[in-house]
Parts: structure tokens; C-alpha cells; sequence
């Protein structure tokens, strides 16, 4: 990640010192041009999804974290104006992707059966 965006400067801005990103964009500009994807994480509101419009109507690929929609109303109507860009775009889990859970995904079957799994984040950056 090179560039990073947050409608609340001083969060951004620790974000980018924590994980050595290069650039902040300014508070009231988007960053979404180029071809490069478009990262949008869980800000906690379940409205993350809103973020997408604007590189999607630019043309550029989006990742966004979960959830994409908090009632199935508002699902479907994020799949008809999702698909109306005709733009990449994904939506689940960011958590799918760690390492860790790739690894313990493989060790399934030595495990056994699994009725409950739970992943817990945390450092002054989450919440």
C-alpha cells in the first residue's frame, strides 16, 4: 500500500507511521485514480461500502472489507449499483487472507470437526 485516505486526519495519520505507508491524501480528496486497487477496510459504521462509489465510477478495482451491507435491502441494492460500474470489485473477510488462517484452513482435517471459530484484533489503532 502505497497511498491511504480517512476522513479523520489524525487516525489516518497514525495508521500510515504504524504501517510505513508513503502518502496521506488530503482529508476532503479521495485518492482513486490510476489503476491501482482500492483498499476499503471495516471503519466499525457497516457503511464502508459507501467508500466504493467513487473509484468505482473511476474505473478502478476496490476491495471492501465486510460486512458489504448490514440488511439484505440494502444488499440488493448494492449489487444493482455495484453492477451498473462494471468495475472489479470484492467483498469479504479481510481476516480470509492472514497467513495464519491460510495455514489452519490446510490442518482441518487433523483438527476435526469445527462448531465455533472466533478472531480477535487489537492495538490502538483497532477501535
Amino acid at each position: 500500500m502505497t497511498r491511504i485516505w480517512d476522513p479523520l486526519r489524525d487516525a489516518v495519520e497514525r495508521l500510515a507511521a504504524a504501517c510505513d505507508i508513503e502518502s496521506v491524501a488530503p482529508p476532503r480528496r479521495r485518492p482513486a485514480t490510476g489503476s491501482t486497487p482500492v483498499l476499503i477496510v471495516d471503519d466499525g459504521s457497516g457503511e464502508q461500502w459507501k467508500y466504493a462509489a467513487h473509484p468505482l465510477k473511476k474505473g478502478v478495482p476496490v476491495f471492501c472489507d465486510k460486512p458489504l451491507a448490514m440488511t439484505p435491502s440494502w444488499r440488493r441494492r448494492r449489487r444493482r449499483w455495484r453492477g451498473s460500474t462494471k468495475t472489479k470489485f470484492m467483498s469479504a473477510s479481510s481476516l480470509r487472507f492472514v497467513p495464519d488462517i491460510v495455514k489452519l484452513r490446510g490442518e482441518l482435517a487433523q483438527i476435526g470437526p469445527v462448531y465455533l471459530a472466533s478472531a480477535a484484533c487489537g492495538n490502538e489503532l483497532v477501535y
